[in-house]
């Protein structure tokens, strides 16, 4: 099958190698580009925080792009929101990582029962993001504060090359509400563009944000996971939600 992969460079390349092994045809229509605010991020950690908060991959990178020194960091608490971003966060060498299953209010809930200093805890964030993260935390009167460390800029392309790749591939994957929302702009006001295709989505609320148009296939992961998102392909395990 081929699949267009969406998502944002460098993340895109491990799901190529992963989608290859899964004996699929992959092609990259990356949507957007993150642009690092390290600036932003030394600001954030020069003055103490009791942990710090990843909800993405692309988040440990814009730390590590600061270039600083993340000795005195590395003993505090992170709290990540899934598998990939605990990963990340272990790669920079955190030493106490919480992980949660992929969703901001449930992460906000393990935070809320973890044993914490009385300091905030610094939520290194993108742009945009969505709310319920800092909307619980607010509401459980956990202290943290935000620190935009990196946005996500669109990327241009010619309406004939999307035009080209929707026409060539079978199924496409859907890693954000921002993504989904940009595909529909970039395929046009024609319903044919995406007709027929199979689109895989990452969490119910993307779902939501893509707003698929008549005939095409929507699939969702159970949990927000790349595993369960890959497994509802052909030559996962099978399921579709």
């Amino acid at each position: 099958m081929r699949v267009i992969v969406t998502r944002p460079e460098p993340s895109a390349r491990a799901t190529v190698e992963k989608l290859r092994a899964l004996g699929h045809d992959p092609v990259l229509l990356p949507l957007f580009r993150a642009e690092h605010l390290p600036g932003a991020v030394r600001d954030a950690l020069s003055i103490p925080a009791g942990g710090l908060i990843f909800t993405s991959a692309e988040a440990c990178r814009a730390l590590a792009a600061t270039n600083g020194d993340l000795r005195t960091l590395r003993d505090k608490p992170v709290y990540a929101v899934g598998q990939s971003t605990a990963r990340a966060a272990a790669k920079l060498g955190f030493r106490m990582v919480v992980t949660g299953n992929g969703d901001g209010a449930a992460l906000a809930a393990r935070i809320e029962n973890a044993e914490r200093s009385d300091l905030p805890l610094v939520y290194i964030a993108g742009e945009p993001r969505s709310p319920e993260l800092e909307i619980t935390l607010a509401a459980r009167k956990i202290p943290f504060r935000t620190v935009v460390a990196y946005k996500m800029s669109a990327l241009a392309h010619p309406a004939h090359d999307v035009a080209a790749t929707l026409a060539t591939a079978e199924a496409i994957l859907l890693y954000s509400a921002g993504t989904a929302k940009r595909l529909l702009d970039l395929a046009g006001p024609d319903p044919a563009a995406l007709a027929g295709k199979s689109v895989y989505c990452l969490s119910p609320s993307i779902a939501r944000a893509f707003a698929a148009p008549q005939g095409t296939l929507l699939h969702v992961a159970e949990t927000p996971d790349e595993a369960c998102l890959l497994a509802l392909l052909p030559g996962g395990d099978g399921k579709e939600r």
